[in-house]
């Protein structure tokens, strides 16, 4: 999960200094599709290891409590 945080936070922080560089307010909205394809990849495996880590978390704590 350590992994998966650093690599959503990196192409997050990325996203915020280009809207600065560009003169624009940076803000959270990431297509999937304007990222090179490595960095893609990386990112859609970052959502799954979520994924599945809130899957497990289900087992123990369940929803709605």
């Amino acid at each position: 999960l350590r992994e998966a945080f650093t690599i959503i936070c990196t192409i997050r922080l990325e996203r915020h200094a280009a809207r600065i560089r560009a003169g624009e307010p940076p803000d959270n909205l990431v297509d999937p599709r304007e990222l090179p394809p490595l960095e893609r990849a990386s990112l859609r495996e970052a959502f799954q290891a979520v994924a599945r880590a809130q899957k497990q978390l289900g087992r123990f704590v369940p929803m709605g409590l």
